[in-house]
């Protein structure tokens, strides 16, 4: 495999992951919003029947007017009520079966409100895996006798909003897993991609030069180059021919004397 190519497909592969991860982040952050909404409506609830529980001017121990508020409160709400005393023991339940009635719930988790007055949310296993519970102070006059919880499967409410988005959510990931794919595609293409009409012409090896000898490089500045010697070599011939024609004019001047010279 080429490194072009394992260059791809690791882009390719980080694109997909961090695509897959944002989706996953973008849906457990989607469902902790529907959940924080549920929970804000029910303190909103709890928040409005604060003063309509003080004005009752009843303990939360007066079982017989504490069911008629929580009969009251699940018939407008459809929430699931308990009324606890100070110490956090459950003194009336909603439910059909009081299935709670006589539980104790942790004092942790309702002593903002018995001993602050203040509205909390938390969760409540001891009602249903899925149930948050928001808590209110229950005032008799101007003391806090008990609280007032509100229960809910809000976390389940939060997960059924969520799957109603889930096609969308669904959609736009394979939407950003294509466009990752095509990007990938273009990238390969620009990094292939050559001039048209050239091609790479193979390169015939060369080979190295022979290094010269020791009395060649040694006599190779005295030696005269071939047109200094074809030069010389006509000049020559010349030099030659002039000797053969001065012989034959000495041999000429000879057989001319006469013999009184020669004698």
């Amino acid at each position: 495999m080429s490194f072009k190519t394992k260059l791809i497909a690791s882009f390719v592969a980080l694109s997909v992951l961090a695509a897959v991860s944002m989706g996953l982040i973008e849906t457990r952050l989607i469902q902790s919003y529907f959940l924080q909404s549920y929970v804000d409506q029910v303190r909103l609830t709890a928040d409005q029947l604060v003063p309509y529980v003080a004005n009752l001017n009843v303990a939360a121990e007066d079982n017989e007017t504490c069911l008629e508020v929580a009969a009251m409160i699940y018939y407008n709400t459809g929430l699931r009520v308990l009324i606890t005393g100070l110490d956090g023991s459950v003194v009336v339940d909603s439910s059909e079966d009081d299935s709670l009635v006589g539980k104790v719930i942790e004092s942790q988790v309702l002593s903002p409100t018995s001993q602050n007055g203040e509205i909390t949310s938390f969760d409540l296993p001891l009602a249903g895996k899925d149930d948050v519970a928001v808590s209110a102070p229950w005032q008799t006059g101007e003391e806090i006798s008990g609280t007032l919880v509100l229960v809910g499967p809000l976390k389940n409410f939060a997960r059924d909003g969520m799957t109603q988005l889930n096609p969308f959510i669904l959609k736009a990931g394979l939407g950003a897993l294509a466009v990752t794919v095509l990007a990938g595609l273009l990238f390969s293409m620009a990094l292939s991609r050559t001039t048209p009409g050239q091609t790479a012409a193979p390169v015939a090896p060369v080979a190295p030069a022979a290094e010269p000898d020791a009395e060649d490089a040694v006599c190779g500045d005295d030696m005269d180059s071939p047109e200094e010697n074809e030069s010389a070599l006509e000049d020559t011939d010349i030099a030659f021919e002039n000797d053969e024609v001065e012989s034959d004019a000495g041999a000429a001047d000879v057989l001319q004397e006469s013999p009184e010279e020669q004698a």
